[in-house]
């Protein structure tokens, strides 16, 4: 856990200290880098406080704002920049994005082996070119349905097993985000889309999590419009 931590920390010193151009890592797609840039200083804090591994939700309001691309990006971000073990689960089992994006097998998935006591790996892959991230889908086309019960369970062992998983969840008003016991993660993480859902449905999906007892630890502005070059935006 220390390892998430600290990575996190550099990174965050360095994107702050814009005078060391030299000193970043090669993350190279900027607008993506920069929408996740705003939740690393909560994300290392937690990680220093908590003592083990971290389970993080990332969820939009509704489908299509980019919640599996950024969960995506930012497990590879975290399995590259920290010698730490990295899970990223796809749970919204009636998209499968992230798992068709790594080639994860589709038909079961991690909460069959939970249930079966059988090694939660076997159902996963590995990340490419980082044996630090696997991949795995959480129910797959054959599971039977998710047992809300079973959730809090899981996450200890993924707890114990990884210094940090990324649950890409279905959208909050699909009502399967609340399958996945919000309240037993350690931190939830808004994803929004620039300029698409009115400030009041912002709201609303913040409420519906908090009142299911999920910790709202941020939310990252997807898809922002930039009109200046994006040379001059990293010099700002």
């Amino acid at each position: 856990m220390s390892k998430i931590y600290e990575a996190l920390r550099r990174h965050d010193n360095k994107s702050a200290n814009s005078a060391a151009p030299t000193d970043q890592p090669n993350l190279s797609r900027g607008p993506l880098i920069r929408a996740l840039e705003s939740i690393y200083p909560i994300v290392y804090r937690l990680a220093r406080d908590a003592g083990h591994g971290l389970v993080l939700h990332f969820v939009a309001a509704s489908p299509g704002e980019g919640a599996s691309t950024l969960s995506s990006e930012f497990a590879l971000i975290a399995a590259r920049l920290a010698d730490s073990r990295v899970l990223l689960v796809d749970a919204d089992r009636t998209q499968l994005t992230t798992a068709a994006t790594f080639g994860c097998p589709t038909e079961l998935g991690i909460c069959d082996q939970f249930q079966a006591g059988s090694p939660l790996e076997e159902r996963m892959v590995t990340g490419p070119g980082n044996p630090r991230l696997q991949i795995g889908v959480l129910c797959g086309q054959r599971s039977p349905p998710l047992s809300r019960k079973a959730m809090p369970s899981l996450y200890e062992q993924f707890r114990a097993k990884y210094d940090l998983t990324i649950v890409d969840c279905p959208a909050v008003f699909s009502d399967r985000y609340f399958e996945l016991s919000p309240e037993a993660a350690d931190g939830v993480v808004l994803v929004v889309q620039a300029e698409r859902n009115r400030p009041e449905i912002i709201r609303q999906a913040q409420s519906l999590i908090e009142n299911a007892g999920g910790k709202l630890i941020g939310a990252i502005l997807n898809r922002r419009h930039t009109y200046i070059p994006d040379f001059i935006y990293r010099l700002l």
